[in-house]
């Protein structure tokens, strides 16, 4: 049987349904990869949360918390190439959920506490940045709501200059050359589709599926949101339709 590896954001953790005016929930685990008849029989490992892009998955394989020797071949959602996601070196074991009737299992990480997705919020990563630095030290004598208050402005300022920073995309653009450059070394095969763009990728196969968010709208939860189970099924049969070209 061969081993899959996909990497994700939200719009691979599964399919949506809204609950309330631009509310929704992840209704269960069908995704995009669920209709993808040419690795159905496959089994298929998802590592995909909230925000995630080139910068967390390239620390995935670079920690060697994901080794692609593991693996027979690599798809990418693609979404926003620019994304700040970062591993919190705090999550060190790995949870793995399984669905046996899908032959499919997620990836989460065990902070000694509880179970915890792969990304956490960018406001909470800075705030690990900021108590790291210890901002903290010449605010002793004041209270701690005004230590918190202190800190979320400053968190939020810190996040939008981050945002905004060309150093950023560079950053990411790096990361993401790393990667790709990473499975062309190791002759491992990756093929990449997008999501919210119409990149190319020269160390890897660009299937002909881009702006699909734009494609299949009309089956998102709200104007913003996620696919729901009829839009995953036409990214699948999409994705499918593409990737038979390589993988048989």
């Amino acid at each position: 049987m061969r081993k899959v590896l996909i990497l994700g954001c939200s719009h691979s953790l599964g399919n949506w349904e809204l609950w309330d005016k631009n509310q929704e929930y992840l209704a269960n685990t069908y995704g995009w990869w669920s209709f993808v008849d040419v690795i159905k029989k496959d089994q298929k490992h998802i590592y995909a949360a909230a925000g995630m892009s080139w910068m967390f998955w390239s620390e995935l394989i670079f920690e060697q918390i994901v080794n692609i020797k593991d693996f027979d071949f690599c798809v990418i959602q693609n979404t926003h190439p620019f994304r700040m996601s970062i591993l919190r070196r705090n999550w060190h074991k790995i949870i793995d959920v399984e669905d046996l009737a899908d032959n499919t299992k997620w990836h989460a990480f065990y902070d000694g506490e509880k179970t915890v997705n792969l990304v956490s919020e960018k406001t909470h990563i800075m705030e690990e940045i900021l108590n790291h630095y210890s901002i903290e030290t010449y605010m002793e004598d004041e209270t701690n709501s005004i230590k918190n208050h202190i800190l979320k402005r400053r968190t939020k300022k810190f996040c939008r200059d981050i945002e905004e920073s060309p150093t950023r995309m560079i950053a990411a653009l790096a990361h993401q050359y790393w990667l790709l450059n990473h499975f062309k070394e190791n002759n491992f095969p990756v093929y990449i589709f997008n999501f919210d763009a119409e990149e190319t990728f020269s160390n890897a196969v660009t299937l002909n599926c881009h702006n699909i968010l734009n494609k299949f709208n009309s089956f998102r939860t709200y104007p913003q949101g996620h696919l729901t189970i009829e839009g995953n099924k036409r990214v699948g049969n999409l994705v499918n339709k593409e990737l038979c070209n390589y993988v048989k």
